[in-house]
């Protein structure tokens, strides 16, 4: 799962071009975030079906998918409004 969701931050990443040092750093310091993220995620997961396993249903479904995902639309949200604008600010 963290591979398809670092392919698409990728992606989505490269979509929105502002130079290729600028694009390939946030690129991949973005791709280790989300794949940290994701073990971190993994670890909580576990620790919650061992304490709460009657959640499990909960933190799988709606919970830890919301967390990896609202990251990454965190890091896009930043990637658009604040790192590849400047370059194009500056370029004006």
């Amino acid at each position: 799962n963290s591979i398809s969701i670092i392919i698409l931050f990728i992606a989505f990443t490269f979509s929105f071009y502002s130079g290729f040092s600028r694009t390939l750093l946030f690129a991949l310091l973005g791709s280790l975030s989300i794949f940290i993220l994701n073990i971190l995620r993994i670890d909580l997961f576990i620790l919650g079906l061992q304490h709460y396993p009657e959640y499990g249903s909960l933190l799988h479904d709606i919970l830890f998918p919301i967390s990896i995902y609202g990251f990454v639309l965190l890091l896009w949200l930043v990637w658009i409004f604040k790192i590849s604008r400047k370059k194009q600010v500056h370029e004006k």
